[in-house]
């Protein structure tokens, strides 16, 4: 059997588990324009690997930001730092702990006396460290915070190379930084396809390879709800850069949004480097991810696509005569992120998922992150919200799960209609076919006693009925729930 034989064997078995569904409905599309297809491991990729990396990592490095000056402005959310150190000629050289004079870390936090006391781990208090300037390096992680794509990212870093390369020549090498997200493989694929892209031009230009990459935790993904959520983020992140081959990794402290980062959150986001970099082995081993199928089939998809942006680019006569132009195809990404995200097609646990009932937000900051139009949901005394469920339970409970959830995701708290409490607004969680009946009849009894009335659910047929009944409105699947939290938030918490 030839190779062509044997895919389609593998294909016909596929789609036989599928249950005659083509392999093409496993194919993802993101909200960003990338296409994932299934995995064909019948047909993988050539192992490219990267062009260049780093050397073996030996050493990390963790400083406050605040106070020692590596990188700014790019690291301003950065409270500790993690840098990748280079092999020595007989002996990796030893891990190295920076710890700010006027922070007054607890030694314990990274591993206790036993460990602090390994000659393999020297701790130096009110240092500081200079490793690299990336001050002036080639940044996307605006871009990124901003709601780019990762093509859109990977290919103006390197259209930008080729501007800067056009002004100053040579004279400048080029250092890379940018930001990620707790997408772990779209974004350690997006960082291996920023490397590979950079390394071919330069190789193409006769320059040496292998340009700093520094890379730090995205503030786009912080919340100031369900905080310690972050530190998943953070550490998903961290691990994403280190995977990607970052020589540098900034990571912010959990609950550092809109406030001074606790002792605990900056002891959390220092250990997460040395954890993963020192006990987790992430750094061991150099592109630890060449030969995945999913991340060497991502990493081409970003690098080609993003080539042919780079390409557009240059026939509009280069980034600085293409601003606009790129200026509008960010903020269409952008747009269409933020719709997925008020949508949950883009979850968030802790904000839009799973919230935490009576999270709080005392004040809502001005940095625009993916939480900031739920967080606005819940500043002040969370109000209460009547959820009347109808219907046989087993035909009812996922959908009022579902209301109950965009309930405490909207800032407000669940009552049930027997508990004895008032409430201005009610939240309706019952089947289809309960619409034309029990549902209508309950609406109209509701909105004679003054209760705003919401519907979980399509009405379809019957919305014209139901809003003739008194139906406010209605949330489904899809719909732009922060308007709907929204307006039921406001009519919940106007005076009786």
């Amino acid at each position: 059997m030839g190779p062509a034989d044997a895919l389609a064997a593998w294909r016909e078995r596929a789609e036989a588990e599928l249950r005659g569904q083509p392999l093409g409905s496993l194919t993802t599309r993101r909200v960003d324009g990338l296409v994932i297809p299934p995995l064909e491991v019948a047909n993988p990729l050539r192992e490219e690997g990267l062009a260049s990396g780093p050397a073996k990592r030996s050493i990390a490095l963790v400083v406050d930001e605040r106070s020692v000056e590596v990188a700014r402005p790019f690291f301003e959310a950065v409270d500790v730092l993690w840098i990748r150190g280079q092999r020595g000629p007989d002996a990796p050289a030893p891990t190295v702990v920076i710890e700010p004079s006027e922070r007054d870390f607890d030694r314990t936090a990274i591993g206790g006396a036993r460990v602090l006391s390994d000659p393999a781990i020297e701790v130096v208090r009110g240092g500081s460290a200079r490793p690299w300037d990336a001050r002036d390096a080639i940044s996307s992680a605006a871009l990124h915070d901003l709601g780019a794509s990762p093509v859109t990212q990977v290919a103006l870093m390197v259209a930008a190379m080729l501007e800067r390369r056009r002004a100053l020549g040579s004279a400048r090498p080029p250092a890379f930084a940018a930001a990620v997200s707790p997408e772990i493989f779209v974004e350690l694929s997006k960082l291996r396809a920023a490397r590979r892209l950079s390394d071919r031009v330069l190789a193409t230009l006769g320059e040496p390879l292998g340009a700093p990459l520094f890379v730090r935790t995205d503030a786009r993904s912080q919340a100031r709800l369900d905080r310690a959520t972050n530190a998943v983020r953070s550490a998903l992140g961290v691990a994403a850069a280190m995977l990607g081959g970052a020589d540098c990794v900034g990571a912010a402290a959990m609950d550092a949004v809109g406030d001074d980062p606790s002792a605990l959150g900056l002891r959390l986001a220092r250990n997460t480097s040395l954890v993963l970099s020192l006990e987790s082995s992430l750094t061991a081993t150099d592109d630890p991810a060449r030969g995945s199928y999913s991340v060497e089939s991502l990493t081409d998809r970003i690098a080609r696509e993003a080539w042919e942006v780079v390409r557009e680019i240059e026939r509009r006569g280069g980034l600085a005569a293409a601003a606009s132009w790129a200026s509008e195809r960010i903020e269409s990404e952008a747009t269409a992120r933020r719709a997925a995200v008020r949508t949950r097609a883009i979850p968030m646990v802790g904000v839009s998922r799973f919230a935490m009932a009576g999270d709080e937000v005392r004040g809502v900051d001005t940095i625009a992150r993916d939480a900031s139009p739920f967080e606005a949901l819940h500043v002040g005394e969370p109000p209460p919200v009547q959820l009347l469920v109808l219907g046989a339970r087993s035909a009812v409970e996922a959908r009022a799960a579902y209301a109950r959830e965009l309930i405490e995701a909207g800032g407000m708290r669940v009552i049930a209609p027997d508990d004895g409490s008032s409430a201005h607004v009610t939240l309706i969680a019952a089947p289809d076919a309960l619409f034309a009946t029990e549902v209508l009849s309950h609406v109209r009894a509701l909105h004679e006693k003054g209760v705003d009335v919401w519907i979980a659910g399509r009405p379809l047929a019957h919305e014209a009925a139901l809003r003739g009944a008194g139906a406010r409105g209605f949330v489904f699947v899809g719909a732009d729930i922060v308007d709907v939290l929204s307006a039921m938030r406001a009519r919940a918490t106007r005076p009786s």
